[in-house]
């Protein structure tokens, strides 16, 4: 059986269900109350030029004193901002990813950081981002986006998504149009795979939704030449599978895109890890904001929800970024 992935369907999006559970805000995380997705308390300043404001902030908190604050979300997305502008490199060419964490320190006193330590915290962790990956030793590795969380005791999470390799595949895939069977298959999931629900069902998935991402910017665009691309993040969110209505019909309760069923099967095979792969790619992009895209697939949790039945669901959690042009820094 063949399908055409989102881009050559339009799906009608029903809103008006109401929840029997929800998919829980992460604990450790803080956010606002926004009913409709998992935002950070901090939001990223709204300005016209993100590059010119990244620069800006650069050469700000390596001249300026001690005398300003900020919050510890606020200060993670500056460091974030920050790595991505110094290190990010978004290739339109990569075949695979890999996922890796560092461990550094920011100064915090209470629950502030000031900009002289950020600026600081920051030179080590450059530092530590530079040398690991004079370290690395794969084929075409790139930086495709670095994400920086820094916890009440002042210990920063570096989270590190690194592209690798090439596609050798160009020739082969239509232009406009994806052939479902053909990218899962490509990416290793065949006709005959089943996998367990609670174990590797979200682990795959979150790989080839991740890799799909990948295919997204390979195809469909021109090559930029005229300079370096990096990410800068919006927010983080969860997709809700009230949200979400399938009116051709979907193998789930009420017809929801995303999983949501009474009991289950202890596994999950080809026909439904298909159905999840191109209903939830579609789920995410109808989810985007003004100019953002989908930087990672952070989990996909099987959970369950017990009243009289037991009823199985999932909470895809994605993070969201707009793509910056850096045009004085020429592809490397």
């Amino acid at each position: 059986m063949k399908r055409n992935i989102f881009l050559a369907a339009i799906i009608l999006v029903a809103t008006t269900l109401i929840a029997v559970v929800s998919c829980k805000k992460e604990d450790g995380i803080k956010y606002s109350n926004t009913p409709s997705s998992d935002r950070l308390s901090y939001q990223p300043p709204k300005v016209n030029d993100m590059l010119s404001y990244i620069k800006d902030f650069k050469q700000k908190i390596q001249t300026r004193g001690n005398d300003e604050t900020m919050t510890l979300d606020e200060a993670a997305w500056h460091l974030s901002s920050l790595a991505n502008y110094d290190f990010g490199n978004v290739r339109n060419d990569a075949s695979d990813l890999r996922y890796d964490t560092l461990y550094s320190h920011v100064a915090v006193t209470n629950g502030t950081v000031s900009l002289a330590d950020l600026n600081a915290a920051y030179n080590n962790i450059a530092s530590m981002v530079e040398s690991f990956y004079q370290n690395l030793s794969i084929e075409n590795a790139a930086p495709r986006f670095i994400n920086i969380g820094i916890e009440e005791n002042g210990t920063a999470t570096i989270a590190l998504i690194t592209s690798y390799g090439d596609w050798w595949i160009y020739a082969y895939y239509f232009p406009n149009i994806y052939d479902e069977d053909s990218v899962l298959n490509v990416l290793g999931i065949n006709y005959d795979t089943c996998f367990s629900l609670e174990d590797d069902f979200p682990d795959e998935l979150k790989r080839v939704l991740n890799l799909q991402t990948l295919l997204i910017t390979a195809y469909g665009q021109e090559p930029i030449s005229s300079g370096r691309v990096f990410y800068s993040p919006t927010r983080i969110d969860t997709l809700a599978y009230t949200t979400f209505i399938d009116p051709n019909g979907s193998p789930y309760l009420h017809d929801y895109m995303i999983l949501y069923f009474i009991q289950h099967d202890s596994e999950v095979c080809y026909d439904e890890f298909a159905y999840c792969f191109d209903r939830y790619a579609y789920a995410a992009m109808q989810s985007l904001g003004s100019n953002e895209v989908v930087i990672n697939w952070i989990e996909l949790p099987i959970k369950h929800y017990y009243t009289p039945i037991g009823h199985t669901y999932q909470c895809p959690k994605i993070q969201y970024g707009i793509p910056i042009i850096d045009h004085d820094d020429p592809l490397n």
